[in-house]
């Protein structure tokens, strides 16, 4: 067996173990209690969003500020979540946001436009949607204590369920099929056949989920939830596609080194950043 080979069985080795693990706590954080849920998504955001400023130091973000306001919008999901919408909280986002230009005017060395942008970069796309998981978690809005009746871990977990198995079906189809290039300038390792084998995997796995581990699915009619899973898969390709657009322009190759077999916490968890946002209008609908 050539060098070659060990070293990509390694990787796979190290890259499952790594997914599945991390994979099975997280599942038990997430479906055990809203407030563990909210812990992992507030640990996620530091991690995220030091990473993400880390990567784009060459632009001079705003770390530390960036992350309190990060913290902030956290809080304010909380808060609507606990007593709906008034002035205050829309005081608070205004603020959150007004404060980032503010802080880097006070510094005469610091590029205003480049570092505004980047801070404001890491908020949009990382703590923006990661509020957004926390909102879909709590759907009885405004009341003034959280009851575990009322937290939507079905969907949360569901959420989850269709990223890591589009992503899984989307590996080993590629590997075993993947013949023609789906955006070759971006990701050249990425085929259509892939993408098709990890959508394909994603209406498997949450079909077995609403019919048969779901007990109250009914809440979750089918049609919805292949809608859901159809807007999810595409929004998680393009989260990929985008992350790697951006390391190419950054001139890296990973996002982080922390998780073995998969770089950074923005190499692993890319497809969910994005395709949250299209989740919540999901969760809008459902509502309706």
């Amino acid at each position: 067996m050539s060098t070659q080979t060990l070293t990509m069985d390694k990787n796979l080795v190290s890259r499952l173990l790594t997914g599945i693990l991390g994979s099975a706590l997280m599942i038990f954080l997430m479906v055990f209690r809203y407030e563990t849920m909210v812990g992992v998504a507030t640990l996620m955001m530091f991690l995220f969003l030091y990473e993400f400023y880390d990567m784009t130091e060459k632009y001079n973000p705003l770390k530390w500020t960036g992350i309190f306001l990060g913290a902030l919008i956290i809080s304010l999901a909380l808060m609507y979540n606990a007593h709906g919408w008034n002035h205050w909280l829309f005081l608070g986002s205004v603020l959150v946001f007004m404060m980032v230009p503010i802080i880097a005017l006070l510094d005469k060395d610091r590029n205003l436009l480049e570092s505004v942008s980047m801070t404001y970069m890491g908020l949009l796309y990382i703590v923006v949607p990661l509020a957004m998981l926390i909102l879909m978690a709590h759907p009885n809005i405004g009341t003034t204590e959280i009851f575990e009746s009322s937290y939507n871990r079905f969907l949360i977990l569901g959420i989850f369920l269709i990223i890591w198995s589009n992503d899984t079906g989307a590996y080993f189809s590629g590997r075993t099929l993947g013949k023609n290039k789906l955006f070759a300038r971006v990701s050249p390792n990425k085929t259509i056949e892939g993408s098709i084998g990890g959508v394909v995997l994603a209406f498997l796995i949450i079909t077995i989920y609403a019919k048969f581990i779901i007990k109250d699915h009914a809440t979750y009619p089918m049609i919805w939830w292949y809608l859901f899973i159809f807007l999810i898969s595409i929004a998680g390709i393009l989260g990929d596609l985008v992350e790697s657009q951006m390391k190419r322009n950054l001139g890296i190759k990973d996002s982080g080194s922390i998780l073995p077999g998969h770089g950074g916490f923005l190499d692993r968890f890319d497809s969910l950043l994005f395709a949250i946002p299209f989740a919540y209008i999901c969760f809008l609908m459902l509502l309706k």
